[in-house]
């Protein structure tokens, strides 16, 4: 992310209607313009307007892993992995997030004051005392943009999904302004030695808004459990949890 605005990028090549909320061209109208728009419009119709995926450049192949580990058909085939990733000494999902955001933004030709909500879902945290949502605002201090609104969801996997539907919560609320939200999810999970073919790292930013091509629907269920088949104790001596296999697939089998 340099000093100056970025010019528009090439268009979302995942879902091509990508616009701003008031339309396009219009991305300069005033918050109160857009939510008045969205109110004559009736249903906002929210949802996802581009997608962008980070992923480190280190990778081997499902299949060469399987050959490494002995396990033919494992993990190609058991858990339709085709990749298997993992970060370099100066990545970490931080950064993850910096440079998908950023692209994101660059690849839409938005403005950092087009942003009005920023969630992430991780459960990677540098910083116990801070949210990765205030690393992120590194990009837009520089342009003088301080208003956005947001924080982290901390949890191993739905924290991503939380990211999401919060954003679509803020875009259906009274409280939108007008302006885009972004649900970051950023990892890079670690594992037990049993568990290495578990290990992943990767970033995904959505650009969620309005009259979206990938319209989300209201109806959702959540069915949440406080169980001990996986967790991460403070002062463990790694960062990897602690895993009780079978009982996981018992806890997640109960209807």
């Amino acid at each position: 992310a340099g000093g100056r605005e970025p010019a528009p990028g090439p268009a979302c090549s995942l879902l091509p209607e990508c616009q701003p909320p008031g339309g396009v061209g219009d991305s300069h109208a005033t918050r109160e313009e857009l939510r008045q728009r969205a109110r004559r419009r009736g249903s906002r119709k929210v949802g996802i307007h581009a997608l962008e995926v980070y992923t480190p450049r280190h990778a081997c192949s499902a299949t060469e892993l399987e050959k490494a580990h002995g396990t033919p058909g494992k993990y190609s085939v058991g858990l339709l992995m085709r990749e298997f990733c993992g970060p370099d000494w100066d990545e970490d999902p931080v950064s993850f997030a910096l440079t998908a955001v950023a692209r994101l933004m660059w690849r839409n030709g938005l403005r950092h004051a087009d942003i009005g909500m920023i969630q992430v879902g991780t459960e990677s945290l540098l910083d116990r005392s801070k949210s990765i949502k205030s690393n992120l605002m590194a990009l837009f201090e520089e342009h003088g943009v301080t208003d956005i609104q947001g924080t982290d969801q901390y949890n191993a996997c739905y924290g991503g999904t939380a990211a999401l539907l919060n954003c679509l919560n803020w875009v259906e609320s009274a409280a939108w302004d007008g302006r885009w939200a972004l649900a970051v999810a950023t990892d890079i999970a670690d594992a037990p030695a049993q568990y290495r073919f578990m290990v992943g790292a990767a970033c995904t930013v959505m650009l969620v808004g309005p009259d979206a091509p990938l319209e989300l629907q209201r109806e959702r269920v959540s069915h949440i459990l406080d169980r001990w088949d996986f967790y991460k104790p403070v002062g463990w001596h790694e960062m990897a949890p602690i895993v009780d296999g079978l009982y996981s697939v018992d806890v997640h089998a109960v209807p």
